[in-house]
């Protein structure tokens, strides 16, 4: 199977779970343990020199961003909490390691940004969270603090 098929693939596994909606969690398990294999392959082989791989990769990284996102879109925030809390560490850390790379994609952050966002959407635990902390006078320093760094870490 061609390696660009492959990727193809992994993206429409998010189209599917979009339209499918709560019904993908009958195939969540499957799916997700092929979307871990391709992430493990992308971070190990990120060093890779060679044009044609570097050029795969960032395919790849996007139909697994692709799938997660529309994963997490389909499912909707109580799935997601559900099945895919277990999941959000190996996220961050995936998206982090593409800003590790020499010379990383635009496209490529762009997706992994997006892809966090859709996780702090569907993350309903993180949202009452930072509700908590708004309304609270004494972590509200606190909470300005941590949305500077993020702005700051934006501009940068």
């Amino acid at each position: 199977m061609s390696l660009l098929l492959q990727n193809l693939i992994l993206s429409s596994l998010g189209d599917i779970a979009l339209v499918i909606g709560e019904q993908y969690e009958k195939y969540l398990e499957p799916v997700l343990r092929v979307l871990k294999q391709a992430m493990q392959l992308s971070v190990t082989n990120a060093a890779s020199q060679d044009d044609e791989f570097v050029d795969y990769n960032h395919e790849l990284r996007l139909g697994i961003i692709d799938a997660y996102s529309g994963i997490m879109q389909g499912l909707g925030s109580a799935k997601c909490e559900q099945y895919l809390k277990p999941e959000v560490a190996g996220l961050v850390e995936f998206a982090s390691s593409i800003g590790t790379d020499a010379d990383p994609d635009l496209d490529v952050c762009k997706s992994a940004v997006d892809m966090l966002g859709d996780i702090c959407s569907v993350m309903t635990e993180w949202l009452k969270l930072v509700n908590t902390c708004k309304q609270s006078s004494h972590i509200q320093e606190d909470c300005e603090w941590a949305v500077q760094q993020i702005e700051g870490a934006l501009r940068s």
